[in-house]
């Protein structure tokens, strides 16, 4: 009984941890709005980029959470996000990736 009950609060943290980290990288896909071109090692611009979230995020919020690994690791220093936004968005990147890490559902 103390079992179902302390898996069901883990997955509530879960749950809001993921809306959390969903919210945040909303407003990522809005400042990205703001730049144009550009290049990362993945994407050949900014606005490939911006496209590639706004489809993980559709595909999160119907179920599938297997594209949160690759939106946690586009916004780890040196990647996707640094290399189009640059230190103007270290904040937010650090914020999205420590909540993606408390959902527990990305293992690196």
């Amino acid at each position: 009984m103390d079992s179902d009950w302390l898996d069901e609060v883990r997955a509530r943290k879960r749950g809001k941890s993921l809306l959390k980290a969903l919210n945040m990288i909303d407003t990522a896909i809005d400042i990205l709005e703001e730049y144009t071109g550009g290049f990362s090692g993945t994407y050949n611009s900014v606005e490939e980029f911006r496209e590639s979230l706004m489809k993980r995020v559709r595909k999160i919020e119907r179920g599938d959470i297997t594209p949160l690994t690759s939106i946690y690791i586009d916004f780890l220093p040196s990647e996707a996000w640094d290399n189009f936004v640059g230190n103007e968005g270290a904040k937010l990147a650090d914020k999205i990736c420590a909540t993606i890490k408390l959902t527990g559902y990305v293992k690196l």
